[in-house]
């Protein structure tokens, strides 16, 4: 076993791409190695887990936050993140669903 697993990728919605700097914001935790708290929407409701971001990257056409956690490697995909918190609860990224950019 490899020990990566993806969180909640396996979604019937078409994927929708986030705007140029919200992707850019996430890039920047990711080259920082940030380590928190990541929120996103699943079929059952919100879901989070904590741990680091290692990168991001494309399949099947839609674009992915990978973490590395407790259970392993987690895939989520960019569409679906809600925020992205700091250990103590601090809102460092957050998705704007709705209006311009």
């Amino acid at each position: 076993m490899n020990g990566d697993w993806r969180c909640d990728v396996t979604t019937n919605d078409a994927y929708r791409p986030i705007t140029c700097a919200a992707h850019s914001e996430l890039e920047l935790l990711v080259m920082r190695s940030f380590r928190g708290w990541v929120y996103w929407l699943g079929d059952a409701g919100e879901t989070a887990c904590e741990g680091q971001l290692l990168d991001m990257r494309v399949r099947d056409g839609s674009e992915y936050l990978v973490l590395d956690t407790l259970g392993g490697r987690c895939e989520v995909r960019l569409d679906r993140l809600r925020r992205i918190a700091d250990s103590v609860g601090r809102v460092c990224w957050r998705q704007k669903t709705d209006g311009p950019d």
